[in-house]
């Protein structure tokens, strides 16, 4: 279907100022050219004299914000123009009115206009010209305008109020004014570790540390270094400056990601050298290539091995190069943790070193000493190996529980049977017959537990699978 482009007409009929028509045309055929029709007709309008219908239509083709005031300023009617825009509350003419009253010297009348606008930024101006700095705070706090607390803050840098000017710099969001202003005053140093310390951004942690540590406030450089992820280096420096054993520690537990080699190898020679061990130990574990050194120190200076340092000690054996002697080398590490977990009496995590090693045998053995039944059963179950099967039962059948327990005791008969060892098995149930004689004289139990022992006895000769 063809569409006509009635733009053209609508031009024509405005240079004929066939109003009417160009108007009903533009609403009919041409939305977009009404505004533009109306237009031109306030500016007819004004070249007539007739000022009603010429704002009339500059409101409807939604210039008036500019046009009215022009027109009515040109006119020498201020009366008139204040009482249109006290009418209107239109946002920018109320504006408009209120910087036209602050450049003739009205300040008063600015004032209010701009508070009716919502331009708080334009009451403060005002009330700073006037050295009125009560009413501007005042005005900043309570509207809580972020460009407003800027302008003051601007205002109170210039005339030498440099705490005021920190203070709302701050309310104003603009961080990196306030701390510009701490490192040249020293004597708000205090106001600026609490900025540096509340900041998000890692460049200006990172700035305010540096200015600190140049200005020999070692403490304060460290704690922000170690904020903004330079962790090694804020260690070094608590290390040179002998701070206490504590702040190092709290330092040295919070490190979450890997520390470069140098850093470590620094790092951690100062705090052996200070006979910080454990603290030594967690930071080699950090290290990209330090990991048989972290786990030597832990045997030499018989170092706590925790859940925590056996997590740490599988990241980095993980994240070693793919070599041929990397199965070797980590099993190596794992053995050697493991026979310190049992020296220490961390039969658990002896176990759990020994198994990530392979060698689920001596691993059993470690679990055994715990003298945890269950973790014990559940875990001779889970690894399938033939002997761990006979250690466990063996191991519960010595510690006596299973007489009062018919849970582990068939837990003794499963794992036996499982781990084919039906000599060990037929011994069980000759003494199980003994017990129930000797302890409760049930000789019908003793009976059924004499057969068993004639059954396990027949596949240990006949050398049988299980059915």
């Amino acid at each position: 279907m063809f569409c006509w482009d009635f733009s053209p007409v609508d031009s024509i009929l405005v240079l004929m100022c066939l109003w009417e028509k160009a108007f009903k045309a533009a609403e009919e055929h041409d939305q977009l050219h009404l505004k533009f029709c109306y237009h031109q007709h306030a500016k007819y309008c004004c070249g007539l004299g007739n000022i009603k219908d010429a704002i009339s239509s500059f409101e409807k083709a939604g210039t008036h914000a500019l046009m009215v005031p022009r027109i009515l300023i040109d006119l020498k009617l201020p009366d008139d123009l204040r009482k249109y825009v006290l009418e209107k509350r239109d946002k920018k003419l109320t504006v408009w009115w209120a910087s036209f009253c602050e450049s003739i010297g009205n300040h008063d009348e600015a004032s209010e206009q701009f508070a009716l606008a919502g331009d708080f930024v334009g009451v403060v101006r005002i009330a700073c010209n006037r050295g009125d700095l009560p009413t501007a705070s005042d005005v900043v706090l309570q509207s809580g305008d972020a460009a407003a607390a800027f302008q003051l803050a601007s205002f109170f840098e210039r005339i030498g109020k440099i705490h005021d000017a920190i203070q709302f710099y701050i309310n104003s969001g603009v961080i990196k004014h306030a701390i510009r202003l701490c490192k040249r005053h020293s004597e708000e140093s205090n106001v600026l570790m609490s900025l540096a310390m509340e900041s998000d951004s890692d460049s200006l942690v990172l700035e305010s540390a540096s200015f600190f540590y140049e200005k020999g406030d070692f403490n304060k450089a460290a704690e922000l270094f170690n904020k903004g992820g330079q962790t090694a280096k804020a260690l070094s420096i608590w290390i040179a400056s002998e701070q206490s054993h504590d702040i190092i520690r709290r330092i040295v537990t919070s490190i979450t990601g890997e520390v470069s080699q140098t850093d470590v190898e620094i790092c951690s020679s100062h705090l052996i050298k200070n006979g910080m061990y454990e603290e030594a130990v967690v930071l080699l574990l950090r290290g990209p290539d330090t990991l048989c050194n972290a786990v030597q120190l832990c045997v030499d200076h018989d170092i706590q091995v925790t859940e925590n340092t056996l997590s740490l000690v599988m990241k980095r054996i993980a994240s070693m190069s793919n070599g041929k002697d990397k199965k070797e080398k980590s099993n190596e590490i794992l053995m050697e943790l493991g026979k310190l977990c049992e020296r220490q009496g961390q039969y658990v995590l002896g176990c759990k070193a020994y198994t990530k090693a392979g060698d689920q045998i001596r691993a059993m053995k470690s679990l055994l000493q715990s003298g945890d039944v269950l973790s014990i059963t559940s875990y001779a179950l889970v690894s399938r190996v033939e002997e761990n099967y006979v250690l466990a039962a063996s191991y519960l059948q010595r510690s006596l529980v299973w007489k009062n327990d018919e849970k582990i005791t068939t837990s003794i008969i499963q794992l036996y049977t499982l781990g084919k060892a039906f000599g060990e098995l037929a011994h069980f149930f000759e003494v199980c017959s003994d017990m129930e004689i000797d302890e409760y004289g049930d000789y019908e139990k003793a009976l059924t537990a004499t057969e068993e022992t004639k059954k396990a006895l027949i596949k240990l000769t006949a050398g049988s699978q299980v059915p």
